[in-house]
């Protein structure tokens, strides 16, 4: 069934509804109520009647004149329009006078006995009036008026055939506005319903092309409308979305260039900040007066620095212009973490912070990485703790994961720590928790960003446990590494990825 059908058997429903409802029904009542008010009227005139022929015939009874008595019968019987039939009946039930010519023949029946008062009787399709007749005020006997029904049933049958009439001829304009209203509701909402499943595929070249004058009329214009908002956001959202793929594009490219330029300068500089390092280191091992050596160690210790600074701008290059390698190879994450305990323990010795190693029963002997960078993402760490912490401690710990394959090195100090504002950008190159860090202790902010790119790298994570401002701070380091097996040490190589 289609919409239109639908619709219009539900407005035609309706209109039925309404029709009946609000015609039919309170016209019969009406009918109902006339006809009862009809039957009363009915029924007092006949009650008149007989008490005024009553009071007539006991006139005429006293004066024994009985043709009078037939003639005011018959009177009454073809004159009245609603009596069919007048007799009168003496005490004993016997037919006195009549309307009837043949009463007497066929009347056989025993009549009641003289009402007290004037008493009806409904039947069908006539009402029977009965009366007392009395004589010198003896009951002398009974006027029986028979009034009949038929004239208001018909007024009443004709009334309901015109409603009848009156409510089809109704209930034909209702359906057919019913169609009417279907056809013009429907089929324009069919076209705009198709309209905007061609909109929701993405055409916004279609247009409603409709003109309406009925209560739908703005709606059609109002979707043309929408369309072409649409259509004209889109070629904005294009446009957008072309300067944004361009300018992302030229970012990409100068992120590249920029990681060019860092790696090509930072080569060039090594070279001859290599040289500096080594001539001050010759002149440094010859016989030179106190104040020379102590320059010469300040153009060592600055030149390692500068160095070092260089090779984490280097190294930074090359993961931003994946060049960075990873070369796997079975090592001993427990011999890793005591080599670096041992480079730095004069460090914290020199700074009072005891510095601590753990190794967690359950880790392997062996497990295969990438050792430099293992090495070098735990001496970032490491270093980072011992500048952050003046007193108490900084400890190494390291776990697995069996279930994931995972080595799990955590690095916990009793340092500063720093808040959860500061720690949000902690890991951005160049960036340190405030400017008073580095002001008072120093460094470039690249630790850290380095560390975190090489444990993705090697398929993890850097992240921060713990921190609290003057309760320290704890860095969770994870890289994947699965427990290299015998055979694996026996026939062990390195691979690159």
């Amino acid at each position: 069934m289609t919409p239109r059908t639908r619709l219009f058997f539900r407005i035609a429903a309706l209109s039925t509804a309404l029709v009946f409802l609000g015609g039919v029904v309170p016209a019969l009542i009406t009918l109902k109520r006339h006809e009862e008010q009809m039957m009363g009227h009915l029924v007092t005139l006949g009650t008149s009647n007989a008490t005024t022929m009553s009071l007539a015939a006991a006139h005429m009874l006293a004066a024994e004149d009985l043709d009078s008595l037939s003639t005011l019968a018959a009177t009454m019987a073809h004159e009245q329009g609603f009596t069919t039939r007048a007799a009168f009946y003496d005490d004993r039930g016997t037919i006195v006078a009549h309307s009837d010519p043949d009463e007497e023949e066929r009347v056989d029946v025993v009549r009641k006995g003289v009402p007290e008062e004037v008493e009806t009787t409904q039947g069908e399709g006539a009402i029977l009036v009965r009366a007392p007749v009395l004589v010198s005020g003896a009951p002398w006997g009974t006027l029986e008026l028979r009034l009949s029904t038929r004239p208001i049933q018909r007024q009443i049958t004709a009334a309901r055939l015109e409603l009848l009439e009156t409510n089809g001829v109704l209930l034909l304009l209702s359906i057919l506005g019913a169609a009417w209203l279907a056809h013009s509701i429907v089929r324009p909402v069919e076209r705009l319903s198709q309209v905007a499943q061609e909109v929701a595929q993405g055409n916004l070249e279609i247009r409603t092309g409709m003109s309406l004058k009925n209560e739908l009329g703005s709606l059609p214009s109002a979707i043309d409308q929408m369309i072409e908002d649409l259509a004209a956001a889109r070629c904005r959202d294009e446009e957008q979305a072309r300067k944004l793929s361009e300018a992302r594009d030229q970012a990409i490219q100068a992120s590249r260039a920029k990681s060019d330029f860092l790696a090509n300068m930072s080569h060039e500089l090594r070279t001859p900040l290599t040289g500096i390092l080594g001539y001050a280191a010759v002149l440094a091992g010859e016989k030179q007066s106190e104040e020379t050596l102590e320059g010469l160690q300040i153009i060592h210790d600055c030149g390692e620095h500068l160095l070092n600074l260089i090779n984490s701008i280097l190294d930074l290059s090359k993961i931003e212009a994946n060049r960075m390698t990873v070369e796997v190879m079975s090592i001993s994450p427990a011999a890793v973490v005591e080599e670096v305990a041992a480079l730095y323990l004069g460090d914290s010795l020199k700074s009072g912070v005891e510095l601590r190693t753990a190794v967690a029963p359950n880790v392997p002997e062996f497990i295969e990485t990438d050792p430099t960078k293992l090495r070098q993402i735990i001496l970032n760490l490491v270093n980072n703790s011992l500048k952050f912490t003046e007193e108490g401690s900084v400890t190494i710990s390291v776990g697995f994961d069996p279930a994931n394959d995972t080595l799990q090195v955590e690095i916990r100090d009793t340092g500063i720590g720093m808040t959860e504002e500061a720690a949000q950008g902690l890991f951005q190159p160049f960036t340190q928790a405030d400017s008073s860090t580095t002001r008072r202790f120093g460094g470039t902010g690249l630790g850290l960003a380095i560390s975190r790119r090489l444990a993705r790298l090697l398929g993890g994570d850097v992240c921060i446990k713990e921190t609290a401002p003057w309760q320290g701070t704890c860095l969770l380091v994870t890289v994947s590494a699965h427990a290299a097996s015998p055979q694996e040490l026996a026939g062990a190589s390195s691979r690159t990825r």
